[in-house]
């Protein structure tokens, strides 16, 4: 346990009281233990030893933590990675201190593609529907958000000799374009 610095007396009690008290309230439930077990044996996982080179991966605890906030406020992944650096309550409920790490959008994205590979979804939300019902709470469903919009212009539009439209694709081709409201959208998969 480190000493705390001027940053966390300055925000001690800075808003968001109810979200701060519900996150504190899930951190105390959730069996990261258990988790970081089950991640570990169908290897999602892997922690690293003292003396193993290579820089250290984020704690299995804050790519869960990751997930489940972006499940409970519906988040994507880019805005799950800037509301971890911008939201007191996210940092607390991940046990993020002032000088950490945060796991950028891509790393989150990765993370829940390789749960999704081994089917690990179902487990980890039994595990956690298991320990609330324990403590008598009810946990009806989880969603994991998996998309992330972008808003973009148009694509432009190719044209042949005559001046007809050739192709309208979008030059990305992981990408497909949709509308939202009116406006032209740009869905991109990460990788």
């Amino acid at each position: 346990m480190r000493a705390p610095s001027f940053f966390d007396y300055a925000m001690q009690n800075q808003g968001g009281k109810r979200t701060r008290k519900f996150l504190a309230e899930m951190k105390a439930y959730i069996p990261y233990d258990r988790l970081e077990a089950l991640l570990i044996k169908e290897g999602v996982y892997r922690p690293k030893h003292p003396g193993q080179p290579g820089r250290p991966p984020y704690r299995s605890s804050v790519l869960l933590g990751a997930l489940f906030l972006q499940a409970w406020y519906d988040l994507s992944d880019p805005m799950t990675e800037e509301l971890i650096y911008d939201r007191l309550s996210f940092r607390e409920f991940l046990d993020i201190q002032e000088d950490d790490d945060i796991p950028d959008e891509t790393t989150i994205c990765n993370f829940r593609n390789a749960l999704m590979e081994k089917g690990l979804f179902e487990k980890i939300f039994e595990i956690i529907q298991e320990v609330m019902q324990a403590h008598d709470l009810i946990l009806k469903e989880g969603s994991i958000v998996d998309a992330t919009l972008i808003h973009s212009s148009e694509p432009k539009r190719k044209r042949d000799e005559q001046g007809g439209i050739v192709s309208n694709k979008a030059h990305d081709p992981d990408a497909t374009n949709t509308a939202k409201r009116g406006k032209s959208i740009t869905a991109i998969k990460c990788m």
